[in-house]
């Protein structure tokens, strides 16, 4: 939380000289599937003239998500001991720095200044001279951030607190005390063997029990920004090949540019990020062919996806029943390849899946689509062939596109 100024239509940090933070309580919680956050600012105006000030509370969530901003987010003010409730305050939504398409994971890579935070919460707020006056912000954060580079082979998750913005107040922040309460979040498999747990300043964090951390300090400048990590190895053997899940670029370019082998080394590296940062050790025992494989599967069944290829394969009839590697009848006997479950993905993922077809034909592509489909056809025959059928052993039948 800090005061900011209006200038055009955008609000400016700014230092105050009269008003200083003496505490700052704060409980993260697992509530469900997502966060609830409560804090408590203890704000006093050290001067003998009354303040008035615009107050802002950086926020790292998309306004696209909100219906209505004081219903979502409560925002209180009383006078220190008195025993009344908080007084609701009405709030305004104020976007910040401009963000690319992607930046749900703007936490991983925190802003370096207040005004780059992409909105605030913003209202006004006056003290008396000598007054001293509670502040309480609660609101639903939802799920944790994913960690950027989280895929297949290794994801992780963050739980983030901006506290750099109260340096901006006079003095120090005179007390903090932090706590992040997970729930049965941990139990259920971060803390297992193998998986990587940190956090931001560990020489003041206090484990309470299994599932709450908490940090405590006094006369503070903060350093950094409060987080919590957690980091879990998954690994690709060949087996799970069937299970694989491929985080597409973007921007589809099968239409567009010859597909080549550096063009899925590039990929293989981009899902390798994350495990050369956190399991180092991991890469050296991984078989990089087995993820050559799944990426370069995952791209040739996108040309087709692309198209509306619904991945038809056949009717439901005595001999041909529901089986592994299948999914989904329809009210007329369909069943299609689980390459349309794996696709379903990219309905909520930008949208551009549409099974329109039960078969897309690779007569009907584009010439540089059937130019790469035939390369991804023959590449993957040959990295089947020198991983060979005694590690490739599949429990799903290859499916061909385009037949």
């Amino acid at each position: 939380m800090y005061t900011v100024r209006r200038e055009g239509g955008a609000i400016i940090p700014e230092r105050s000289t009269s008003v200083s933070m003496d505490a700052e309580d704060v409980v993260i919680e697992r509530a469900r599937e997502t966060y609830m956050v409560t804090v408590t600012f203890t704000m006093r105006n050290q001067s003998d003239k009354q303040v008035d000030s615009m107050i802002a509370f950086p926020m790292l969530g998309s306004p696209k998500m909100l219906d209505d901003v004081n219903a979502e987010f409560e925002v209180g003010i009383k006078i220190a001991g008195d025993d009344s409730p908080f007084r609701p305050v009405k709030v305004q939504w104020k976007e910040g720095a401009k963000r690319k398409p992607h930046d749900d994971y703007f936490f991983a890579e925190s802003p370096k200044k207040p005004g780059d935070f992409p909105a605030s919460l913003v209202w006004d707020m006056s003290w008396k001279a000598g007054e001293t006056k509670l502040v309480r912000v609660s609101f639903n954060m939802g799920e944790p951030l994913v960690l950027p580079g989280s895929y297949h082979l290794a994801g992780g998750w963050e739980i983030g607190y901006i506290v750099s913005t109260g340096a901006l107040w006079k003095g120090p922040i005179g007390r903090a005390d932090i706590t992040f309460n997970f729930g049965d979040t941990l139990r259920s498999g971060s803390l297992s063997p193998g998986n990587i747990i940190q956090y931001s300043y560990p020489d003041q964090a206090k484990w309470n029990g299994k599932d709450s951390i908490s940090w405590h300090f006094e006369n503070w400048c903060p350093s950094e920004e409060m987080w919590f990590r957690s980091v879990t190895w998954n690994g690709l053997p060949p087996s799970d090949v069937d299970y694989y899940f491929c985080h597409l670029p973007p921007d589809y370019q099968g239409d567009k540019q010859p597909y080549s082998v550096e063009l899925i080394d590039s990929l293989v590296e981009r899902e390798l990020k994350l495990v050369h940062q956190y399991f180092p050790e991991k890469v050296k025992s991984l078989d990089i062919l087995v993820l050559r494989i799944a990426i370069s599967d995952w791209l040739l069944h996108e040309i087709y996806a692309r198209h509306g290829d619904s991945f038809f394969a056949g009717k439901l009839t005595s001999t041909n029943g529901v089986r592994h590697g299948f999914v989904g009848i329809n009210n007329d006997g369909n069943l299609y390849s689980s390459w349309r479950d794996k696709f379903e993905a990219y309905r909520y993922r930008g949208g551009w899946y549409r099974p329109e077809h039960d078969v897309v034909k690779t007569a009907s592509l584009a010439q540089m689509e059937q130019s790469n489909v035939q390369f991804l056809s023959k590449y993957l025959v040959q990295l089947r062939e020198q991983l060979g059928p005694e590690k490739l052993r599949l429990t799903v039948p290859v499916h061909v596109p385009g037949s």
